[in-house]
């Protein structure tokens, strides 16, 4: 998996109301958290009874993520986070760091704990190895870790010694980061029942300007239909009032 970066909003997870087309019945939805690099998305949804629809087959992509533990399957392990990278606490925080892919950060990393003698475990000595052995090696880097007062005095002996890592920041200290305002990242937008809500914007600038929302927040189910139907594809008010009539669309 490439590194990317997941930016959910305290709204996004709330749990509403699910919309299935043709079935009977009454269902939920909270969408558990978005992936913005490849547009995939993982939700939860919830069946009341009586709940039904008709017959055949329905489809849906589905991601499995660990948050926790060990799974083997095909008699390789999987486990989180992935061979290769700790999420280590750290006073009241965590900060994450990854090595084993490269020789040269193993070897920095190796001099800055002080613990040359790693080099020439026969469990380590290569890449595959420690991503072999990393249940035997993972506790090691992770005590070591644990040496120190805070997230940001182990970031400065990382750092220094070129070994990537980074604190695990909450969502408000997300929102906060100043690179973030600077890239106007979270615009506030109009909101019929708040006022105003801040919202995730497009990453991309272009002629540098940022990509924001057009108009504001969305706020009722249906509430744009109308509009989408008669103005974008022409059917008459007479048309749109019978499909809402028959339940086929949501539109006040």
């Amino acid at each position: 998996m490439r590194p990317h970066v997941e930016v959910i909003q305290q709204a996004d997870l709330m749990q509403h109301d699910a919309e299935f087309p043709s079935a009977v019945g009454g269902a939920w939805q909270r969408n558990l958290s978005y992936d913005e690099e490849v547009g995939a998305a993982s939700t939860r949804v919830g069946l009341q009874k009586g709940w039904r629809r008709p017959m055949g087959y329905h489809h849906a992509i589905t991601e499995w993520y660990m948050l926790d533990g060990k799974i083997e399957i095909g008699g390789k392990e999987y486990g989180n986070p992935r061979p290769g990278m700790i999420v280590a606490p750290i006073g009241n925080r965590y900060l994450a760091m990854q090595f084993t892919g490269s020789g040269e950060l193993w070897s920095r990393l190796l001099s800055v704990m002080g613990r040359p003698e790693l080099a020439r475990d026969p469990r380590f000595d290569t890449s595959e190895k420690r991503r072999t052995n990393w249940r035997e090696l993972r506790p090691v880097v992770e005590a070591w870790l644990g040496t120190f007062a805070s997230v940001e005095d182990a970031r400065k002996v990382l750092s220094e010694a070129r070994i990537p890592c980074a604190p695990v920041l909450k969502p408000a200290e997300v929102i906060a980061e100043p690179h973030m305002a600077e890239r106007q990242f979270f615009p506030a937008v109009p909101h019929p029942g708040r006022g105003s809500v801040r919202v995730t914007a497009s990453p991309y600038h272009i002629d540098g300007e940022p990509v924001h929302p057009r108009g504001p927040a969305a706020y009722r189910v249906g509430e744009h239909t109308r509009a989408v139907l008669g103005e974008l594809l022409g059917y008459s008010p007479a048309r749109i009032d019978e499909l809402a009539r028959s339940g086929v669309i949501d539109a006040p």
